[in-house]
């Protein structure tokens, strides 16, 4: 043998050694799956060799399903969900890099992350506001139809006037996101309103 750690040709065989401590005794499934020659003992605890889940994979760097297609996984039975189907576990090294040829660096990924957690708050919001718009209209048309019935049972007359109504206040949301604050315990952004005490949570796309 060449002392050399991964591989060593005798005789021309090929004999497979973990790339890490050089023994014979690497994991098949690894080496099968991701192309990485490593033993157990020496991927256990090695950030080199942290795995991560496809819905992270997506999340935190922003690759798509055909991207993790031409990269190997490994599937895993659900630790939270047993009788859902299995998980697939990527190589979080091979995933960063697959990222990184598209971001080029850190800084673009998290630009672009701020921009689409941005976005979907923007949608949340708008979404939020239709849906008490929507709900307040129907509210005080069923209030002004209940009022007008009774003082025309009241009266015998149909009144003209309208009910006066109390002016629906409308959130107003910073976009900045250096306004936004980051809970680590929850997982979760929150952004106040600039006129109110009313807070809004959202989860980091």
């Amino acid at each position: 043998a060449d002392g050399k750690i991964g591989s060593d040709h005798i005789e021309g065989s090929i004999i497979k050694r973990c790339c890490k401590c050089g023994k014979r005794n690497f994991n098949k499934e690894w080496h099968a799956s991701f192309g990485v020659l490593v033993c157990n003992k020496c991927k256990y605890g090695n950030p080199q060799f942290d795995l991560i889940p496809k819905s992270k994979a997506k999340q935190l760097y922003l690759v798509t399903d055909g991207e993790l297609n031409c990269i190997g996984t490994i599937s895993k039975p659900n630790p939270y969900k047993p009788s859902w189907a299995p998980m697939k576990l990527y190589l979080k090294s091979q995933v960063l890099e697959m990222s990184r040829e598209r971001y080029e660096d850190d800084e673009a990924l998290e630009k672009e992350l701020k921009k689409r957690a941005l976005l979907k708050l923007k949608r949340d919001i708008q979404k939020e506001k239709d849906k008490h718009s929507g709900s307040s209209g129907k509210k005080r048309g069923s209030y002004a139809q209940a009022r007008a019935r009774r003082k025309k049972k009241k009266t015998g007359k149909n009144p003209r006037s309208k009910p006066k109504v109390m002016e629906r206040h409308e959130h107003d949301f910073p976009e900045e996101q250096s306004q936004h604050n980051y809970d680590a315990d929850s997982g979760k952004w929150y952004v106040k309103c600039r006129s109110c005490d009313f807070q809004y949570s959202y989860e980091e796309m």
